[in-house]
């Protein structure tokens, strides 16, 4: 794998998981523009591809580990993701 540059923000994307009553998770992200702002300066670069990787606490009433429930994480990964590209 060639890493061509990585990208640190300047600030903490403040990142939130939320658990539906339906058990579905999600999230979101306070602090949009920093995410932004690193990736269009990855793309300036020549980037063609973006990994994104970002410290996500997984809430303490978490029972995923244990093998119950869904994955706390894997919803707000996902809107990253797509809100990240749409952009």
């Amino acid at each position: 794998l060639d890493v061509a540059a990585v990208a640190e923000t300047p600030e903490p994307l403040a990142l939130r998981i939320a658990v539906g009553s339906s058990g579905a998770t999600g999230g979101g992200l306070d602090n949009p523009a920093m995410l932004l702002r690193a990736a269009k300066g990855l793309i300036d670069e020549g980037a063609t591809a973006i990994a994104l990787c970002a410290r996500i606490e997984e809430p303490e009433d978490s029972t995923y580990a244990q093998g119950v429930g869904a994955d706390p994480i894997g919803g707000l990964e996902a809107i990253l993701s797509h809100w990240l590209v749409s952009e």
